[in-house]
């Protein structure tokens, strides 16, 4: 718990003055303001945490898979589909996911080919995947 409490007070230390001044304050319509603005700051990350979908690091490009899956930001499908085509298999599975969250009947197409992946981690997860996209009313 005492490790819960430290990140959470780095983060809300890394925060813009003003948002933190939003969140703490009594009145209501201030929070709420601060809430939005937060969400905004957010959403506002996605173009440059798309950008580390290329990075030389596979361990960038994971992390900023997990962010965007996270984030839920559905607009980033096509550059996530391109990370199917990675030779590392944490990279394919988050990629995977974040189809399997986001996607729709029509991105079930990008995840066929990998059912005959030499991977069985990779085959497993596309084969849940596109499972659970069928059953998308």
């Amino acid at each position: 718990m005492l490790r819960k409490r430290k990140s959470m007070r780095a983060i809300r230390l890394s925060l813009p003055a003003d948002i933190r001044g939003f969140l703490r304050s009594k009145d209501e319509v201030e929070r709420t303001q601060g809430i939005a603005r937060l969400r905004d700051m957010l959403h506002e990350s996605i173009p440059l945490i798309e950008r580390h979908l290329k990075d030389k690091s596979p361990l960038v490009r994971f992390n900023a898979l997990i962010s965007l899956t996270r984030l839920g930001s559905k607009k980033s499908m096509p550059k996530v589909i391109e990370c199917l085509k990675s030779r590392h298999e944490g990279i394919r599975i988050e990629a995977i996911e974040f189809i399997s969250k986001f996607g729709s009947r029509k991105t079930i197409r990008f995840l066929k080919p990998l059912l005959w992946h030499p991977s069985r981690k990779t085959r497993k997860a596309a084969f849940e995947a596109i499972a659970s996209l069928k059953n998308i009313g």
